[in-house]
């Protein structure tokens, strides 16, 4: 009996294909049609808004006391001039104490829980654009430059902004926390995460203004603090506690170190290639096909947790009836050192393209 199983391709090589690079604002473009370009070649200049300055108030005024938002002195998304106050806090012993807006602009959002406060200036602030593929100039157009190049992409399930930065692999959250200590700065970081981050590491690397993150599974509730937060992050299994595929980690390990570029509305990392890195060049898209003895599987359903990767060894021949009631034709797939029977309707085939 021949099976049919979703295939998804995780994994995508792009050989001489167009990749579009926008600007986030108005500035110069410094390259023309052409050119050879590398990654660390500056393509343009552009004036953005700064990114929004986060005050941890306990910290700042020396309070332990629960703040809320009857200490602010201003609206959310209300204007503030330099000098003015943002937050006044009355104590019997110690008077007032205030946190004083360091220029103008608004306040973005305030956690009563934890006593931050994200402020967004009003200044805006010149950046140099890199180039970030090895390749030609193709087109030039208004804030926008096309090149002709070889990359490949890792395909995640969820996705938020846009970043570019270098790799950096997490084994686990200590490991995370230690790296925390040993760096001065970690705006040039995208953070890789074998498993979920948790809440603590997302707020930590917020505050240290991280590049983005790249994790096998988050909990939703710290997806939608990401998604406020504006924290580029890349999902690549799903909602939970779930590990990167070996696949994934793999390819991340390879190119540990190399600057990158976090597409999370797409639901990508763009990995920039030399073209003698190139094995393998993009293909016509499937969505099924026959599963054969060998497939590469990832489990989506019980038994087993999910998002874990086996290999085909055995494929029944005739459907059985699970406890569910439910008929199905199960599949012998060796995950590690242990062999499961997994129903073929619980596995998606994974290719590389």
């Amino acid at each position: 009996m021949s099976i049919v199983c979703p295939v998804r391709t995780r994994i995508q090589f792009f050989k001489d294909a167009k990749v579009k690079r926008k600007l986030l604002g108005e500035g110069k473009i410094l390259v023309k049609k052409g050119q050879s370009v590398v990654p660390s070649d500056v393509i343009a200049k552009v004036e953005i808004r700064g990114k929004p300055l986060i005050f941890d108030l306990p910290q700042l005024l020396k309070a332990k006391k629960p703040f809320s938002k009857k200490h602010l002195l201003k609206k959310i998304g209300e204007r503030v001039e330099k000098g003015e106050k943002l937050v006044c806090l009355k104590s019997l012993f110690f008077g007032r104490k205030t946190l004083i807006a360091p220029c103008g602009g608004e306040i973005l959002e305030f956690k009563e829980s934890s006593g931050q406060l994200v402020f967004q200036p009003e200044t805006r602030e010149e950046v140099q654009v890199l180039g970030l593929f090895w390749g030609e100039v193709e087109k030039v157009g208004k804030n926008e430059v096309v090149f002709k190049t070889s990359f490949v992409d890792i395909l995640g399930v969820l996705g938020i902004g846009e970043a570019s930065g270098k790799i950096l692999i997490c084994r686990d959250r200590v490991d995370c926390f230690s790296l925390f200590s040993k760096k001065d700065s970690l705006k040039e970081e995208i953070f890789v995460f074998e498993e979920n981050p948790g809440r603590a590491a997302l707020e930590k690397l917020k505050i240290r203004d991280a590049s983005g993150v790249i994790c096998g599974g988050v909990h939703f509730r710290d997806f939608q603090s990401c998604q406020k937060r504006k924290l580029p992050l890349l999902v690549t299994e799903g909602f939970g506690k779930l590990k990167i595929g070996e696949d994934l980690l793999g390819i991340l390990q390879k190119y540990e170190g190399r600057r990158v570029l976090l597409e999370g509305e797409e639901k990508r990392l763009r990995i920039p290639l030399k073209k003698e890195e190139i094995r393998r060049i993009k293909q016509k898209e499937t969505k099924e096909r026959e599963l054969k003895i060998g497939d590469k599987v990832r489990l989506i359903g019980e038994p087993g947790p999910l998002g874990v990767q086996g290999t085909v060894e055995e494929i029944g021949r005739n459907k059985v009836v699970l406890e569910s009631g439910f008929k199905a034709v199960l599949v012998k797939v060796k995950i590690g050192k242990e062999t499961l029977e997994v129903p073929s309707s619980n596995l998606e085939v994974i290719e590389t393209r």
